[in-house]
């Protein structure tokens, strides 16, 4: 009848457990996630938004082009009208 007297201090196997994820970390790796994705979604759209921009500066800048080509050919057409008149 040999017992084995049982160990006063606990056996450990080196193996530390892990705290279990407090409500400050959960909310926090949720906020990094949403950031992480809101992130994503800016740097998708940043490239088609310049390109779209720089589409409209130049459909502005042709348009101003045209719109001074024209009042050019209005003047010379008024004047062409203006010396035909006086001609005849």
């Amino acid at each position: 009848m040999s017992d084995t007297p049982k160990p006063i201090i606990p056996v450990t196997t080196g193996v530390k457990r892990k705290a279990e994820p407090s409500y400050e970390d959960l909310k926090n790796e949720e906020l990094r996630a949403k950031l992480r994705e809101c992130r994503d979604q800016y740097n998708a759209v940043v490239p088609k938004y310049n390109s779209l921009w720089r589409q409209v500066e130049k459909a502005k800048q042709d348009y101003s082009e045209l719109a001074d080509k024209h009042q050019g050919l209005k003047l010379d057409n008024n004047t062409l009208r203006s010396i035909a008149f006086f001609s005849d």
